[in-house]
């Protein structure tokens, strides 16, 4: 036993070594020894737990220093996961740290909360209008007049008909459903092949912002960059650009410079550089735009563009390292992926343009700088012994509302885990089951069943939380006449739809 615990040592440590010295490996070998359940615990996990436990410590000082709440059992739990942190090594041959990873993912959510109480901070849905729509044929098309100081504060469909509904919301032509719709939306036959390029290199650059990736170890589909974060790195901002740039029928490919990745489009007969990440390209002094090929033999080049996200000094190190420079093997994961979700008879959701605070991450805990909390809200007339539901969002919450006559118990589970009891009681009850969903490692779940023990509850309604990319959802643009299509893409005959914006002239989220 001792020799086959020595190897896999030996093992993980070859491959840890190997992939940390050749990055073309750091999404192989590296990522599937550093995603396992079990593994040894590393240096780097110790100094994240103590960087994201910081954190907290820093939300505790802000509160000190500004207010008189009470923050004992706060610092409290602070001392307990420190006391784990240093107890974690690399001896423990099988830990599994994902435990102690979530535990203090909500420490740190709650000093966030009690910071802004503490600060006056207060997430109030502020409306001064809305216009509602009621839809029953299922092919529906108006316009939307907005007014240049008003933004919009959310937009609600709500199925009130008596079948299920698959709605597509498309406002001024934007069909954002997949990575395919997205390539249709934005090029065209008439485009050349370097305005379609240039095109898509807007589109990703300007429907995401450079943020640290929320999820580790993995790869992420592009679909879910434009859609469920809006932010993240050159990695999934390249694969972005070189998956909708082979949609659009242009042949890219994924550069990796030691410390930076890029794309290249072909085009004119030659690669092309466009760093959506970074914001920019590089030209030559007859404007073409440059290749790595280009930039590694003329440093120069870099001075030809400015990024607001790297420095000049970045992008100079990255070309200059020759060795490193290579052509990724990237093949396209999940290219066919959409972001659709079903509205069951008594269901709405309503996308936000403002968050509560709720987010996902697996890697540093700092909140998102912009991001949507946006809610699928169920309401039936009867409550199903087991209900299932599945958004293709990251779930960061849930909260069940209701009133039973009799003792019942309500359980939760994530995919084909065990049953977890979130309540048990009788009359009027509240539950926010929030905890049930994986959050501080790993990947976020979209989808979660609930099991009652009896249909005895009556006015019950389950509100599921998710994160979205606030610069993917159907809001109308300000100061224009806005072409509003709405689809059932179940071709529902009996529909009974509501669709209904709201609009703030004192709106600040984003």
């Amino acid at each position: 036993m001792k020799k086959k615990i020595a190897l896999f040592v030996i093992l993980i440590t070859v491959l840890l070594w190997t992939a940390m010295n050749d990055y073309p490996l750091l999404s192989t070998a590296y990522n599937a020894v550093m995603r396992s359940e079990y593994r040894p615990v590393l240096a780097k996990d110790k100094q994240d737990l103590r960087a994201n436990l910081n954190l907290v410590q820093e939300n505790i000082n802000t509160i000190h220093e500004n207010c008189t709440l009470d923050t004992a059992a706060l610092e409290q739990e602070i001392t307990m996961k420190q006391k784990e942190i240093e107890e974690l090594s690399w001896k423990n041959i099988v830990l599994d740290i994902r435990p102690i990873t979530k535990e203090l993912f909500f420490v740190h959510k709650k000093s966030n909360d009690l910071k802004k109480k503490c600060s006056g901070i207060e997430e109030i849905l502020v409306v001064d209008r809305t216009k509602a729509y009621d839809i029953t044929s299922p092919q529906f098309i108006t316009y939307l007049a907005v007014d240049s100081h008003e933004a919009p504060s959310f937009v609600k469909i709500e199925n009130n008909g008596n079948s299920i509904i698959k709605p597509d919301l498309i406002i001024n032509g934007r069909d954002l459903s997949s990575i395919e719709a997205i390539a249709q939306s934005i090029t065209n036959d008439a485009m050349t092949d370097k305005e379609k390029a240039l095109a898509i290199w807007n589109f990703v650059k300007d429907s995401k912002y450079h943020f640290g990736n929320p999820t580790t170890y993995v790869e992420r589909d592009s679909i879910d960059l434009i859609h469920s974060w809006g932010y993240g790195n050159c990695g999934v901002t390249t694969r972005a650009v070189v998956d909708l740039a082979m949609l659009a029928g242009l042949p890219a490919r994924e550069y990796r410079l030691g410390v930076h990745i890029v794309p290249e489009v072909y085009f004119d007969d030659d690669w092309h550089v466009l760093d959506a990440d970074g914001g920019i390209y590089f030209t030559a002094d007859d404007g073409t735009i440059a290749s790595v090929e280009d930039i590694e033999k003329d440093s120069t080049l870099l001075a030809t563009a400015n990024s607001s996200i790297y420095s000049y000094d970045y992008f100079k190190n990255s070309y200059s390292t020759l060795n490193n420079n290579v052509v990724f093997q990237y093949q396209p994961h999940n290219i066919n992926k959409k972001i659709e979700y079903q509205l069951r008879p008594g269901e709405s959701v309503l996308f936000m343009n403002s968050n509560q605070g709720d987010y996902f991450s697996a890697v540093n805990y700092n909140e998102p700088p912009e991001y949507s909390n946006s809610l699928f809200i169920y309401q039936p007339e009867e409550v199903e012994k087991i209900i299932h539901f599945e958004y293709h969002y990251p779930i960061i919450g849930g909260v069940i509302t209701g009133e039973s006559s009799k003792e019942i118990q309500i359980y939760g589970k994530i995919d084909n885990e065990a049953w977890h009891q979130i309540y048990e009681g009788d009359g009027p009850f509240t539950v926010d089951y929030s905890t049930l969903f994986t959050n501080g490692y790993g990947l976020p779940d979209t989808a979660y069943t609930l099991r009652f023990s009896s249909r005895d509850i009556t006015t019950v309604k389950i509100v599921t939380e998710v994160q979205a990319s606030l610069r993917s959802l159907p809001f109308p643009d300000e100061g224009e006449i806005n072409s509003i299509e709405f689809k059932d893409t179940l071709g529902t005959e009996d529909i009974h739809t509501t669709v209904e914006f709201g609009f703030s002239k004192s709106n600040s989220a984003r």
